[in-house]
Formats: C-alpha cells, structure tokens, sequence
C-alpha cells in the first residue's frame, strides 16, 4: 500500500529507534542522518596556566626562591670584592707606525746617536719624538731624551714616556736591571705610578747599593702591586736585604 493512500497517521510520524551502527533513525519514513556532537573544552593559553600556577605557589616556596637568588648576589658580591686591585691605569701610547724607529734603532748607541738623529729626525708628532727620546735613552744620552720630552705639551709627556718604557722594559725583563735604571728612572720623572718602573729601578738600585733609592722605589712599588708573585717576592727580599 502506497502512503498516500493510506492517508495520515492520527498518531503523528512514527519514530523507528536510532540504528547505533549507521546513526541513522526513521521519522515517518524520512531517513534523518545525524553526527555526534564534540565537547569543546575552553583552555586557557599556555602561559596564563603558568602565571596561574607561580600565583597558586605556597608563600614558603615563593620566599624560598627570593631568599636563593639573594645568596646568588650576595656569592657574586662577595667574589668581585676579593679580587686584587687592578693597577693604576696607564696611559695611552700610540703604537702605529714605528717604522721610523725600526729604522733608527740599530744606530741607537753612544757613536751613531748623534748623527743619525739629525740626519734622519723623528717625526714631530707624540709618537715619533717618543721614539726619539728612546733612542737617546738607548745610547745613554738621559739628558737628550729628557729634553725631547720636556719640549712636549704637559699631557703628552707621559705618552712619550710610556713609548720610552716600552722600548726599555725588554732589557729590564732580560735580567739587565743595572743598564736599564737610568731608562727606568726617566719613565719615572713623567710617570711616578708606573709600577713595573718602579721595580726595576729600585732592583738596580739594590744591585748597586744605593740603598735609600732602592728602599724607597721598592716599598711605593709593593704599595702598588700587591699580588704575590715573583716580583713582589723579590722586592720583599731586597727589601730584607736592606734592612727595610
């Protein structure tokens, strides 16, 4: 029988149950096809749960944490404060273009010096009459190198007295104290602080007996360095030796 002859049903659509296999049910003859529904969950963003949970910490665990990073800066405090002094600083010394002084230099001996430094002059600048005075300190001409650096504007005496203790230390530190204490003590008349200065000055001083000098130039040495190390060792033999 067709459902139209049939005519209505005075019940109303009869419902056949929901196949659980298909999902499909059976309203009045109408397949009606429906989907299972996905429960959303809202969850918060990553870093809000995060901020959440800190917030949720226990006082004890938060006042935990502050009390473990005040040790950290207290331990760091502590190891910068124990560190040894630095040295006084030096001053700047220009080191570009020696080329003239590597030229010069075998002639820096008491015969050539004379004639090689008029013939062929340092140049004017800082640097060069740096040099200059160096070369004079070599040949053992003090007072020439002194005067070179006297005629230098006040602030760049000591610039020019620092090139002169860096061409003088090597001898110094080859063990050659005595022939390096008249270049020591020019480096001193312009740079009283230079501490390596001061040290080989006043072990040459020791080596030749001039003991005021040495105990003077020793102990504002020790007053300035004050790492323990050979040269501090030294200079507290020396100064032992001399009765100071």
């Amino acid at each position: 029988m067709s459902r139209d002859a049939a005519g209505p049903n005075p019940a109303g659509p009869t419902a056949i149950p929901l196949d659980s296999a298909s999902r499909i049910s059976y309203r009045g003859g109408v397949k009606v096809r429906t989907r299972t529904r996905e429960t959303i969950v809202d969850l918060p963003p990553l870093h809000d749960a995060a901020i959440a949970r800190a917030q949720q910490a226990p006082i004890g665990l938060r006042a935990l944490r502050l009390t473990g990073m005040a040790w950290v800066w207290i331990l760091l405090g502590s190891a910068w404060l124990s560190l040894p002094p630095r040295p006084s600083a030096v001053p700047f010394v220009a080191t570009t273009n020696p080329s003239w002084f590597d030229g010069v230099r075998p002639h820096c001996n008491p015969v050539e010096v004379a004639q090689v430094l008029r013939n062929n002059p340092p140049p004017a600048d800082v640097v060069g009459q740096g040099y200059g005075a160096s070369c004079w300190a070599l040949a053992g001409r003090i007072d020439q190198a002194g005067a070179m650096i006297d005629a230098l504007p006040a602030a760049e005496q000591v610039t020019a007295a620092g090139i002169v203790f860096e061409v003088g230390h090597p001898v110094a530190d080859a063990g050659d104290n005595v022939a390096s204490e008249p270049m020591m003590d020019l480096v001193l008349r312009y740079w009283p602080e230079n501490y390596q200065a001061l040290y080989h000055a006043g072990m040459s001083a020791h080596d030749l007996g001039k003991a005021d000098k040495a105990r003077a130039q020793l102990s504002r040495f020790l007053e300035l360095y004050r790492a323990d190390d050979f040269f501090t060792q030294s200079a507290r033999k020396a100064l032992e030796e001399l009765g100071g």
